[in-house]
């Protein structure tokens, strides 16, 4: 069984280097627990192991193996920590798009509740809205959240349809599609693409701001 200390310090990465994979389950189980403490500082660090993890290992670790950080995962999406948000959504886009790929559809049914329960489309399509940072953290927080509603919206139609009946929120990601950091203009122009939204709207947009 893995130690506290052996986690949050990333030695769990001998499991991929010596293949012993067997051990995943033990790491999974640690890192539940850590992602539901109390303390930002012990959860913060279990954010980052856990966006490692599963960012690095690929469709094969997507599954039953993970079901078990998907509520945590959303839970501290909603926090207040900029980085801790940033790398919850990266690995819920992850976790999205490796579902997708997986013909076993182990789990779509318990992130798909956990992100209703949550609230999580209204909360971070109001996020994106009233978005101000560009730079630094700003600009990397952005396009997590748009790329991780991105994911959403092409593996959830009903989360298409709730997003994209927003006019202002449609209005708010047009308007960043032409944001100076190209970084975040390409990721508001993915999310125009799986809302549906046709890209001449941009320019109609801008010509009557």
């Amino acid at each position: 069984m893995f130690t506290l200390e052996s986690v949050l310090s990333g030695k769990y990465l001998m499991v991929f280097h010596d293949g012993q994979k067997n051990l995943l389950d033990d790491i999974i189980s640690a890192l539940e627990g850590l992602l539901k403490a109390e303390s930002e500082q012990v959860y913060r660090v279990a954010v980052e192991v856990t966006t490692m993890l599963i960012t690095s290992g690929g469709v094969s670790f997507i599954g039953s193996k993970f079901q078990g950080v998907y509520a945590p995962l959303v839970h501290l999406l909603l926090c207040s920590n900029t980085s801790t948000v940033t790398s919850c959504a990266t690995s819920l886009r992850v976790i999205i798009t490796n579902l997708a790929k997986s013909r076993e559809g182990i789990g779509v049914e318990d992130l798909w509740k956990a992100l209703k329960d949550m609230n999580v489309l209204n909360i971070l399509g109001y996020r994106l809205q009233t978005h101000e940072r560009f730079d630094g953290e700003g600009s990397s927080l952005y396009i997590a959240i748009a790329d991780l509603l991105s994911a959403i919206c092409h593996f959830w139609k009903v989360a298409r349809f709730s997003l994209g009946s927003n006019s202002n929120f449609q209005k708010t990601v047009l308007f960043q599609c032409s944001n100076l950091n190209e970084a975040v203009s390409s990721a508001a122009l993915r999310l125009c693409a799986a809302l549906g939204m046709p890209l001449p709207l941009l320019s109609y947009y801008h010509s009557n701001d």
